[in-house]
């Protein structure tokens, strides 16, 4: 993972309340042009860091992961797309547990990842 940021580019915060955030995809962010061409889909790990920022914000402090126990893609974050992230943290000697649910902010029935990983 880079430290480079993707809030303001690939997504934008809607609303934040305590340990859940409203994302809004972007539609026009260069790497839909090459993944996939007349099929734009979020890469994985695009998706990963955009989890990682939101738990950051969280936690005021700058982690990286160390762990990824579990982390499951049930259906495709695309362009346009307008996202529910909710995060449990917990800490323990210097690590902190995340669990992530990313869903579609109207219909939660839609999972696009569960991951279970920890940061430091």
């Amino acid at each position: 993972m880079s430290n480079m940021t993707q809030k303001n580019f690939l997504y934008d915060v809607v609303q934040h309340e305590q340990n859940s955030f409203i994302l809004q995809m972007k539609e026009d962010h260069l790497v839909y042009k090459g993944h996939f061409p007349g099929f734009p889909i979020t890469p994985g790990v695009m998706t990963l860091q955009m989890v990682k920022e939101c738990v950051n914000e969280i936690v005021s402090r700058d982690l990286q992961y160390c762990t990824i126990k579990k982390c499951r893609f049930f259906a495709l974050v695309k362009p346009g797309d307008k996202l529910k992230l909710d995060i449990l943290t917990a800490e323990h000697d210097g690590i902190i547990s995340v669990n992530a649910l990313l869903t579609n902010s109207k219909d939660e029935t839609d999972v696009r990842l569960e991951l279970e990983s920890e940061m430091k």
